[in-house]
């Protein structure tokens, strides 16, 4: 969620917090009111840079370091003179960015820009998530196409953009809210000390701090604009109220968490149970066929015309036994042909 300022210049400055915001897409570059500087706390965001997340960035991981890194520099409206429009989004030429969620052409900022800025004295320094994966596409194409240095005919164009987001940088890390938190990494720091620590940096305008459970996750300083749309940090800061956007309103004191590593992978699940190996294979298969085999026998002879073949017979008087059965059981027939073709015998001889 963003901030939302009504303001007028010369005039104190109040924050109204917008519960839905409300963000002009395609608006003409220019024409707001005032800029939000965000930095977030560098091992709050590194855990979606940890394997097997969703923005896995080794890169990032080997560069990070307990600080504030760049989120970005964002223009906001006051919503009275915008008709009730809370910022600016895609601006100009870049609002098919919105629709195509940063991916195209014309979103990511130009070439010269990566070749000054994504280098160890800059971006691997500040801003790892411009360097290691798409922030910085996101905040040109989203933020920056909105101010000055999006103008067609402006002097340097979008390295100014990145230039005074480095400026800004550089004044806040030798600021009052940066001292308290190298003083207490690792552990916890009073809620109102540290606001009123950045509170000092912002010109006297109070700060938005991020928190996630009272944990340190961002922190937000306000600044006008001046009458061509730049933000007004020379020669001093002149800040904006943007309390109504502070998430840590609940919390007496915000732990200021150290990066100690990505967590341990999950443990792998139980190895299934061992295959059997041939050997016991085949001697599983030998018994069950041993135990088949009475069951098989049983089966046959239920079925009529599986009988098992009568024993061979080798005694003659066996034979003759059976030849006398065979004859009473129907072998009768045979033995009156067998007379009568005698008799015609010996009558022929």
């Amino acid at each position: 969620m963003r901030c939302v300022k009504g303001s007028v210049k010369g005039e104190v400055n109040f924050v109204k917090f917008m519960a839905f915001p409300n963000p002009e897409t395609g608006a003409v570059p220019g024409h707001f009111e005032s800029y939000v500087y965000a930095m977030s706390w560098r091992p709050a965001w590194n855990l979606d840079a940890c394997p097997g997340q969703r923005y896995a960035a080794p890169g990032v991981l080997a560069l990070t370091s307990n600080t504030l890194n760049v989120h970005g520099l964002w223009p906001n409206y006051d919503p009275a003179r915008h008709n009730g429009s809370t910022w600016p989004q895609y601006c100009g030429a870049y609002q098919p960015c919105f629709a195509t969620h940063d991916v195209g052409q014309m979103c990511p900022p130009e070439a010269a820009v990566y070749s000054e800025y994504n280098v160890s004295s800059k971006w691997h320094t500040y801003a790892l998530e411009y360097a290691f994966s798409t922030l910085a596409t996101h905040e040109w194409a989203k933020h920056g196409s909105c101010t000055p240095w999006a103008f067609p005919n402006h002097s340097v164009g979008q390295r100014g953009y990145f230039a005074k987001e480095e400026e800004i940088y550089n004044i806040v890390q030798a600021g009052q809210g940066w001292a308290l938190l190298r003083q207490h990494i690792g552990s916890s720091v009073s809620a109102t000390a540290l606001r009123a620590a950045f509170q000092l940096d912002a010109g006297g305008a109070a700060p938005a701090i991020q928190c996630q459970s009272c944990s340190l996750s961002e922190v937000w300083l306000g600044i006008e604009a001046d009458a061509d749309w730049m933000p007004r940090i020379t020669p001093s800061w002149q800040g904006v109220n943007i309390s109504g956007q502070d998430t840590c309103r609940s919390c007496s004191t915000i732990t200021v968490n150290a990066w100690t590593g990505c967590p341990a992978p999950p443990a792998l699940p139980a190895a299934p149970p061992a295959m059997l190996t041939l050997a016991n294979a085949l001697l599983v298969l030998v018994l069950v066929l041993i135990l088949l085999l009475p069951i098989t026998r049983i089966l046959l002879l239920a079925i009529p015309g599986c009988v098992p073949r009568p024993r061979r017979i080798h005694s003659t008087k066996a034979r003759a036994e059976a030849a006398m059965d065979e004859g009473e059981s129907g072998g009768g027939f045979d033995m009156e042909m067998n007379e009568a073709a005698l008799a015609a015998t010996r009558q022929a001889r």
